[in-house]
């Protein structure tokens, strides 16, 4: 299973984790796990318990082109200690 986690706001410019868990929903793709946070902080860890895979869809402010997709490095990730 994979779980998907749309973070951002129901309301607002930080809708895009939710609204992509929307479209997510409609195509019924099976073995997905769907979760919408509002602003997890550290609380989103336990998100990451007792799956295989997580994929985290979230809107950031990063200097990017609108829609551009970026994939963050786990090496990088895990030398960040929470």
């Amino acid at each position: 299973m994979i779980r998907v986690i749309g973070i951002g706001s129901p309301l607002g410019a930080d809708q895009l984790g939710w609204l992509a868990l929307e479209a997510l929903e409609e195509a019924a793709i099976p073995d997905l796990e769907l979760i919408r946070l509002d602003r997890p902080g550290s609380g989103l860890l336990r998100y990451f318990e007792d799956v295989e895979r997580v994929l985290l869809i979230d809107a950031v402010v990063a200097g990017s082109e609108p829609g551009e997709v970026k994939l963050l490095n786990p090496v990088i990730c895990h030398s960040h200690p929470v």
